[in-house]
């Protein structure tokens, strides 16, 4: 999120509360255990589109991590060469069940 705006970073921050606190109620209320999640952020690139960039993310991430279950494109921008668009990028933030220990 660097280069955002304070409030920018404020209302993301705000989502991602809610959505944790939404995850922890609906959890505790069917009586079972509570889940923690984590949350990176990756970019992704691609010589194609935005949609290939986040997609390409979301991959490589998948070989390392497990159990993914949740990807947010934050933003998008391009790579420009001699006035030509070179690549397309996606800054994409997914998450994933922490595991005790891990």
């Amino acid at each position: 999120m660097v280069g955002e705006s304070p409030s920018r970073r404020r209302a993301v921050f705000a989502r991602l509360l809610d959505v944790l606190v939404c995850r922890f109620e609906q959890t505790a209320s069917r009586g079972g255990p509570v889940s923690v999640y984590k949350v990176v952020e990756l970019v992704g690139s691609s010589s194609q589109s935005w949609e290939d960039a986040a997609k390409t993310a979301v991959e490589t991430a998948a070989e390392s991590l497990r159990d993914l279950r949740v990807a947010e494109v934050n933003e998008l921008d391009m790579q420009i060469e001699d006035g030509k668009v070179v690549a397309y990028r996606a800054r994409v933030k997914v998450s994933f069940k922490h595991e005790a220990g891990g």
